[in-house]
């Protein structure tokens, strides 16, 4: 059985009276007209400790969270959450982007290709010009 404390303890420890001690804990707890209210700082405490004790996986068994311990602030966890469900998202962009990516390798290399040809028409070109110029001198007797 975990530990229990009392006033006395949390005045000890607070350096504090017993009644202020109390007045924190009223702080927390109040009761109006039967009914018992919390403060936010407690009811997330009690929802992180016994959610974590109460998971269970699809099939209805309870997950062994045994020796982990994690916790959120509640930004942190909306933050998580909105990560969770964006990730599809993102993973269908980059599965995007990458055939937008192989179809721009693509494209390249095409014009890598179309451009070696268009060097060696030039070439061709060239060297044709030069044998009609030859040709030509010659003819003039050059």
């Amino acid at each position: 059985m975990k530990d229990k404390y009392t006033t006395k303890d949390i005045s000890r420890t607070l350096s504090v009276s017993e009644r202020t001690a109390r007045r924190y804990i009223e702080k927390l707890v109040t009761i109006d007209k039967g009914i018992l209210y919390i403060e936010e700082d407690l009811y997330d405490f009690i929802i992180t400790k016994y959610s974590a004790d109460n998971l269970r996986t699809d099939d209805g068994q309870p997950t062994d969270t045994e020796g982990i311990t994690e916790f959120f602030t509640q930004d942190e966890y909306i933050e998580f959450q909105k990560r969770l469900t964006e990730y599809p998202l993102l993973n269908k962009h980059i599965e995007s982007l990458q055939i937008e990516i192989d179809y721009h390798k693509n494209q390249y290399n095409e014009l890598i290709k179309l451009h070696s040809e268009f060097i060696q028409m030039h070439k061709l070109t060239m060297n044709t010009m030069v044998q009609r110029n030859y040709i030509e001198a010659k003819e003039k007797g050059i």
